[in-house]
């Protein structure tokens, strides 16, 4: 998206790691992203979402 930065897959990973998401694991260079929580899928969205503006 226009106005976006780019964010290298293992920093992804490093900071879903260190937001608490277990078994983290990113897909090719597309920005997927696999791991374990026991959030809600709204929870999980706001907590990623506040970690990437940090």
């Amino acid at each position: 998206s226009a106005g976006m930065a780019m964010l290298p897959m293992n920093e992804l990973r490093t900071l879903c790691e260190k937001s608490g998401f277990q078994r983290v694991r990113t897909y090719i260079q597309s920005g997927n992203v696999l791991l374990d929580s026991q959030l809600s899928e709204d929870a999980l969205a706001k907590e990623l979402e506040g970690a990437l503006q940090r």
